[in-house]
């Protein structure tokens, strides 16, 4: 049947986030499928690595000058998926968000790319499932191929893409609306 999620989060730092979610798998007589998401979700991002060594954030002298950063991810998704033939659907999408960053200095920045600003994309698939099982399958496949179309609108870069002159990568023809395109291929075999 149909479901409804809200996701309420308070962090230490940062603020909230709120994440509320709707899903119908039957639409309509034909088994269209319905999925709603708006959301404003807080990322906290971290310094160091794995086993507590620096270098990621900060100086690359191994004492990160910024510990921990956050990304604000505000927007809105929504997609319709239907059974094409028995083991074949295809589905369509959108998706809408803003990205924020805040207690990041770019300028100090190492290892990570901030680019501020908004995203959207479309997204049309087809999925084909011949496996035995959907929960630890034994025999069959699965497959899944994509196109997403998309838009952006950069409005603050920092890190490993920066300015021209600053040693890095030259990053200012991110800045402002700009399109891209993605493919998607995903293939798994069980025998």
């Amino acid at each position: 049947g149909q479901s409804v999620g809200i996701d309420l989060v308070q962090g230490s730092k940062g603020g909230l986030s709120l994440d509320l979610d709707y899903g119908n798998p039957f639409l309509d007589d034909k088994d269209t499928s319905f999925n709603a998401s708006i959301y404003s979700k807080l990322v906290y991002r971290f310094a160091g690595n794995l086993f507590g060594g620096g270098g990621g954030v900060g100086g690359g002298s191994g004492t990160p000058t910024n510990e921990t950063f956050y990304e604000r991810r505000t927007g809105a998704s929504i997609s319709l998926g239907r059974r094409i033939q028995q083991t074949l659907f295809g589905s369509i999408g959108g998706k809408f968000e803003s990205i924020k960053t805040s207690e990041l200095d770019p300028k100090e920045t190492e290892g990570f790319i901030q680019q501020d600003g908004d995203v959207g994309t479309l997204s049309f698939g087809i999925t084909s499932n011949r496996r035995d099982a959907d929960v630890e399958p034994a025999r069959g496949s699965w497959y899944r191929f994509s196109l997403e179309p998309g838009y952006s609108n950069i409005k603050t870069i920092g890190g490993e893409v920066g300015l021209p002159g600053d040693g890095f990568i030259e990053g200012a023809d991110i800045l402002g609306p700009n399109t891209f395109f993605r493919t998607q291929f995903e293939y798994r075999a069980y025998f």
